[in-house]
């Protein structure tokens, strides 16, 4: 459960919910079958809605006392990043295990996704969105307790 009495934490859980509610409406405007540039979008926002889920997590399992220097971790590509794995790692080192399901999202999710992907203008098959994006949602109803919205 995150420590949502925590400004960070709420700012992470609250992107994670508007990239989650954005790659919803792009998933809707999809075409049901083939590809689709708004697939690639779909896609990167779902990235987003894991990356945004673990930073929460792990700023819930973060002493306040330290979360500036998190942040700052956060904030440098050398450190933490947008590396889903670190963060994963670095939840792990904190006795933080995410359930198997979960971290096969992760690594499937990362596996298809980088922040790159902005600039990777190209169809992408509506079915790999559709699959990522539940994915994504049910990471993120998980990391937020069954939460469904704002």
């Amino acid at each position: 459960m995150l420590a949502t009495q925590f400004p960070m934490v709420n700012a992470y859980a609250r992107a994670a919910l508007m990239h989650r509610n954005a790659a919803r409406v792009l998933l809707e405007a999809c075409p049901r079958q083939g590809v689709s540039l708004l697939a690639t979008e779909v896609i990167y926002l779902c990235g987003y809605v894991v990356e945004c889920g673990l930073k929460a997590l792990l700023m819930t399992h973060t002493p306040p006392r330290r979360h500036e220097e998190m942040l700052n971790r956060f904030k440098s590509p050398r450190e933490i990043g947008h590396d889903l794995e670190r963060i994963a790692v670095e939840l792990e080192q904190r006795n933080v295990n995410l359930p198997s399901e979960h971290r096969q999202i992760v690594r499937r999710i990362r596996r298809l996704w980088s922040p790159e992907l902005q600039y990777k203008a190209a169809n992408r098959p509506t079915g790999l969105a559709t699959e990522l994006f539940q994915d994504a949602n049910d990471f993120y109803r998980w990391v937020t307790g069954g939460k469904t919205n704002g």
